[in-house]
């Protein structure tokens, strides 16, 4: 697997927000960071401590797969999965590895999948999905579906 730059590497800090991308943390009240580890650490069994080896250990089952592309192995990648599957590391690398098995079964239907895309637009126009500009109490972005907009005959 490629190495991993300082930019791509996890800090606890950074790992608050779940589901989604490593990003740092909005600002938030007084406290608000420590309820979020705490939380993380109860639903999802998130360490920092050990989060760096839970990462890679999830990187070290890659090569027990060599029939599949892992285009992404980043620690911002990883851990989305880990999270996923509240840090069972096993777990974590088979849905990884179904997200990437999938994806080179179905290029087709990935090659071009882009925001510009008339589809992907139409889709969003429809209401297929949003998110809300503001997060929920526990600092989680929002993701609404209007099921009712759909046009499912396009």
């Amino acid at each position: 697997h490629p190495e991993i730059s300082p930019s791509q590497e996890v800090s606890p800090s950074r790992c608050l927000q779940t589901p989604g991308p490593v990003l740092p943390v909005p600002p938030t009240k007084p406290g608000h960071v420590q309820k979020l580890q705490e939380k993380a650490r109860l639903e999802l069994n998130e360490n920092p401590d050990v989060l760096h080896q839970d990462i890679q250990q999830v990187r070290d089952m890659i090569i027990t797969r060599p029939d599949i592309g892992f285009l992404r192995t980043d620690d911002a990648f990883i851990l989305r999965f880990l999270r996923a599957r509240k840090f069972h590391q096993a777990d974590a690398f088979r849905l990884l590895a179904q997200y990437f098995q999938y994806r080179q079964l179905n290029l087709d239907m990935f090659k071009n999948f882009k925001a510009d895309d008339p589809g992907i637009k139409r889709a969003l126009i429809d209401g297929f999905p949003g998110v809300l500009e503001n997060r929920d109490h526990y600092g989680r972005k929002i993701l609404l579906l209007f099921a009712a907009n759909w046009d499912q005959s396009r």
